[in-house]
């Protein structure tokens, strides 16, 4: 079966209602994001592997020099005798690379309780009696000072595109939850302005809101029918694709194949919910597909309108799904005035190997000199180490 069978209305039919246009209109869209969607998932795909072959092995390698780092400031804090500057400067030093060193699993099981052991020594009310404390208890630490960051960066982030002061956000919020943060600083917004007003302001705003919620309440009611009525086209259509196939029915062994194919493909669609997949379906089985097309009233399309809209916005959420399963923290820039594209993704990757690489290449470096007690000072004084 053809997978680019034509369901719209056709275009050159004479005085097509507005249901009818946006029929087609979401019809158009809909395949465009269904491409898109497929687009992304290969470029997921084309990243996972290229990482797995470069960039996974390089943080790798990043994190053993870190943790020859970690090792050899350690020793000099044992051995050298420094000032109180100096101290301070490589306690710093060592609690920074031990707190990363806290979050990665490349190293060896060794190498985890000694770096386990180094940072817990530097935690509020450590003891001797730290060593018996199970590793599981020390990372909450660590991952508390980078949920914070997170919260600074997408608070910063969040203000600018709303165009607020981030003082707004005096309040404690997910950071999974980025809706729920705009919720909030909306609400937030709302009270302020009304506390502004004076009281027969505050009384005529608070009702032209309700009349505004209200309106918004009876939209969403009548979303919610569309939808109902929505899933009834759905399974009205599936019901008449069954009943018009039969496989099992069927003598010929070749158009049994087909038809047993064509029902599978139709389940799958009534359980995706997939309104597009099962109109192709019909369409493909019914013999007169011109008096298909032209029985779409206006009522019965508003519904099918309504469904394709909901398939557009699954087909979204899989697509910011998979965006958002890239850490996009260091590259605020890419996303702030605009959305996130496929070329983003592989611009990041690029970016991201080559700072790993060079990340690598300053590791080098000064495992190298840490190698000489003589260079201790004068590293910590660097302000690139």
């Amino acid at each position: 079966m053809s997978q680019y069978l034509d369901i719209s209305l056709q275009q050159d039919q004479p005085n097509l209602s507005a249901t009818q246009k946006k029929f087609n209109q979401l019809l158009k869209k809909l395949d465009q994001q269904k491409n898109l969607l497929a687009e992304w998932q290969h470029a997921q795909q084309d990243i996972q592997h290229q990482a797995a072959k470069e960039l996974l092995p390089a943080y790798a390698q990043l994190h053993q020099l870190y943790f020859q780092q970690l090792e050899m400031l350690w020793q000099h804090k044992l051995k050298n005798k420094l000032t109180k500057r100096y101290k301070e400067i490589l306690d710093d030093r060592i609690v920074h690379i031990s707190a990363q060193l806290m979050r990665v699993n490349t190293l060896t099981e060794l190498q985890c309780d000694e770096v386990s052991r180094i940072f817990h020594y530097f935690q509020p009310d450590s003891s001797a009696s730290t060593e018996n404390n199970s590793n599981t208890d020390v990372p909450e630490f660590a991952e508390e000072m980078i949920i914070n960051l997170q919260k600074e960066m997408i608070k910063k982030m969040v203000c600018q595109e709303m165009g607020v002061d981030v003082t707004v956000v005096d309040f404690d919020f997910d950071v999974e939850d980025i809706d729920g943060l705009v919720a909030k600083i909306n609400e937030k917004i709302e009270q302020e302005f009304l506390q502004s007003l004076d009281e027969a302001e505050q009384i005529s705003i608070e009702k032209q809101m309700q009349r505004e919620r209200a309106k918004e309440q009876k939209k969403l009611e009548k979303q919610e029918y569309a939808k109902k009525m929505a899933n009834q086209s759905l399974k009205s259509i599936y019901s008449k694709i069954a009943a018009a196939i039969h496989p099992d029915r069927e003598l010929d062994e070749v158009k049994k194949v087909e038809k047993t194919e064509i029902f599978q493909m139709t389940n799958q669609a009534y359980e995706k919910k997939d309104l597009f997949t099962l109109l192709k379906l019909q369409q493909y089985i019914d013999k007169d597909v011109s008096t298909a097309q032209k029985s779409y009233a206006d009522e019965q399309l508003k519904f099918y309108n309504t469904a394709l809209e909901t398939q557009i916005e699954e087909l979204d959420i899989e697509i910011k799904e998979i965006i958002d399963s890239f850490d996009w923290g260091n590259h605020i820039a890419l996303f702030s005035s605009r959305k996130i594209q496929i070329k983003d993704l592989y611009k990041k990757y690029k970016t991201d190997l080559k700072n790993v690489q060079e990340s690598i290449e300053h590791s080098e470096f000064i495992v190298k000199h840490l190698q000489d007690p003589t260079n201790l000072k004068s590293l910590l004084l660097d302000a690139y180490f």
